[in-house]
Order: structure tokens, then C-alpha cells, then sequence
């Protein structure tokens, strides 16, 4: 098994406030038959299809004009139960069916259930890898060190917290929802309704094509599904490879994919085609309330 990580950067700002927000994602493919190996990276390996683990945990650490802010007072700032307010406030739009309170001794976490969407034709991808751990950490420069008016209050001011609900609208949209369909968001729950459909419909493609008297209707409904099929092959065959590399292992110059079936590619095509479709979910801020 093999376990990598990499990162990426958000950043909000007003008149006396900046806050730089860096996510680091741990990762776990349970496929690869080297040993065990850990990469930091800050780019993504394309054409991969990530999953969620049983549960993936949210954790948090701080810093204040270069000083960590220390675990005791993360975990009674409003900022960090903004985040799991959020996602309660959420819950149904990111597809969660579990949302922690705060726990951990050293540093704040938050653990999340999804509903685990992932259909049967998902079996036919070999190369998938998990969503283990989201680390979130706040690098904050400010003009005010006073305890009571930053960022890790226990109350935040209108100002904090309009830029606090701004950076994390953006993290959950571009860095969870947009890059992990299967894990966040509307698509797996839509999915569950529209794939038994998919189905249907490549079922009575094949029927209509069994029973057609003409030789070209069948001929190019062939054409059609093999051409979907090597498609899916090519692209399974650029994500194992792309990924062996991320990870340092060598590459085989003849991967071992499993060849798809008919059924299996045109499934894959509509859920790819489903998900392109999709609109950009549009979140609500968390329901605290400022006193």
C-alpha cells in the first residue's frame, strides 16, 4: 500500500488582514505492490479517480504573525468550529451522512461520513486511490495581536468572519467538491439515481442492435462500444502509469489492466458526461451567530 500526499493554497485578505489557508491531502492507494511509500508532492497525478475512505478526518493548525497559536486555543476559536459548522450546514449538498464534534489532543479534528457512492461499475476502474486526511493550516498576519480581536477568537468580528466564510466557500468548492466528484458534492447522490438508468439504456441499446435486420445499425453500435472501450483502457493505462510515477515506482512498460466490458464502458461514458453536466453547488455560511 501506498500512502502520498500533496498540497495546495488558498489566500483572503483585507486592509489589515491576511490569511494564507494551505491544505495538505493524504491519500492511500491499496493497489501498488511495492512497499509502503509516503511522497509530498504539490500537484495532483491526472486521470485518477478518487474515493472516500470508511471516514476522512479534517484537522487543524494555526499560526498568528509567525507564532503557532496553541491547540487549547484552536479548539475554542470560532474559526475552527466555523469549519464544521459549515459542513453541517452543508451536509446533504457535500453528500455527508456524519459530522464530528471536535476532538484530538494534539491538534483539532473533525471526522466526516459520505455517503459511499460508489456503484458497482466502479469495480471496472483499477487504478483508484482513497481521500484518508485533509490537514488545514492557518497562516494569519495581522496589525492586531490583541487575543481578543483575531482571527482565533472565541467571537469573531464581521470583518473575520466575512473573510473566514470567503476562504472557506473556495476551499470546499475548488479543492473539495471540484477535485474529488466521488467523494463531495451532488454527483454520487444523483448518481445512485441516475446509473440504474445508464444501465437500462446500454440494455436496450444491445437489445435494439440483436434484433436490427440491418448490418450497418450493427455494425457501427460495435464501433461505438469499442471505441468507449479503448478509451477507458487507454485512459486506466495513463492513470496507473502517471500514478507509479508520482509515486517513485517503476514503471511496467505493460501495465496489468483488466480488459472492460461493453457494459462497463458505456456506464463510465454517461457518469462522465452526468458529471460535466453538473452546475457548481452553491454553499451556505455555517450558522453561528454573532453576538
Amino acid at each position: 500500500m501506498a500512502t502520498f500526499e500533496y498540497s495546495s493554497k488558498l489566500r483572503a485578505a483585507d486592509s489589515n488582514t491576511v490569511i494564507n489557508l494551505t491544505t495538505k491531502h493524504c491519500l492511500i492507494y491499496g493497489q501498488s505492490k511495492s512497499a509502503a511509500k509516503k511522497s509530498h508532492k504539490s500537484h495532483f497525478p491526472p486521470n485518477l479517480q478518487v474515493f472516500p475512505a470508511p471516514s476522512i478526518v479534517f484537522s487543524f493548525s494555526a499560526v498568528l504573525n509567525r507564532k503557532p497559536v496553541p491547540v487549547n486555543v484552536l479548539f475554542k476559536s470560532q474559526l475552527t468550529q466555523i469549519f464544521v459548522d459549515f459542513l453541517r450546514a452543508n451536509e446533504q449538498k457535500l453528500g455527508l451522512t456524519f459530522v464530528s464534534n471536535l476532538y484530538g489532543k494534539s491538534s483539532p479534528k473533525v471526522n466526516v461520513v459520505t455517503n459511499n457512492n460508489r456503484q458497482p461499475v466502479h469495480d471496472s476502474i483499477p487504478v483508484r486511490v482513497l481521500l484518508r486526511t485533509v490537514h488545514l493550516q492557518y497562516s494569519v498576519t495581522t496589525k492586531s495581536e490583541s487575543s481578543d480581536v483575531n482571527l482565533f477568537s472565541t467571537r469573531l468580528s464581521l470583518p473575520y468572519r466575512s473573510l473566514a466564510d470567503n476562504l472557506l466557500k473556495r476551499f470546499v468548492t475548488f479543492h473539495l467538491v471540484k477535485k474529488y466528484p466521488l467523494v463531495f458534492g451532488a454527483l454520487g447522490q444523483q448518481l445512485d439515481i441516475e446509473a440504474p438508468l445508464f444501465l437500462i439504456l446500454f440494455q436496450n441499446i444491445k437489445e435494439m442492435a440483436k434484433r436490427s435486420t440491418d448490418p450497418t445499425f450493427r455494425s457501427r453500435v460495435k464501433q461505438i462500444f469499442n471505441a468507449m472501450k479503448k478509451q477507458h483502457q487507454k485512459s486506466f493505462i495513463s492513470a496507473s502509469t502517471a500514478l507509479n510515477a508520482y509515486l517513485n515506482i517503476d514503471p511496467d512498460p505493460k501495465p496489468d489492466i483488466p480488459p472492460i466490458t461493453n457494459e462497463a464502458a458505456f456506464c463510465l461514458s454517461m457518469e462522465q458526461l452526468f458529471l460535466k453536466g453538473l452546475r457548481r453547488t452553491l454553499f451556505k455560511a455555517s450558522l453561528l451567530l454573532l453576538e
